[in-house]
């Protein structure tokens, strides 16, 4: 399954390269488990923000989350509440 996994992340890194949104999310979620790739908050928050920068609701939500609970960035409630609203 290792090795499955591993060759995913090269696809979804590929398709993210070619600006897919819904990659962003996938890859962001393998980074943020350690899933075929070393964990990397870094990473994520990469990701979520170039899916938000592309309108992506869900990339957009996921960014709002990691202000609200200060995961990568500092915590911040109303950058939470606008990218939440943003998103909606």
């Amino acid at each position: 399954m290792g090795r499955d996994v591993a060759q995913a992340v090269g696809l979804f890194q590929l398709v993210v390269a070619g600006g897919s949104c819904v990659a962003h999310v996938r890859l962001e979620h393998c980074y943020n488990c350690g899933n075929g790739i070393e964990k990397s908050i870094e990473e994520v928050l990469r990701l979520y923000q170039l899916a938000a920068q592309n309108y992506d609701d869900s990339g957009i939500t996921a960014l709002a989350s990691l202000h609200k609970f200060g995961k990568g960035v500092p915590r911040d409630e109303e950058q939470a509440v606008y990218l939440y609203r943003r998103a909606a």
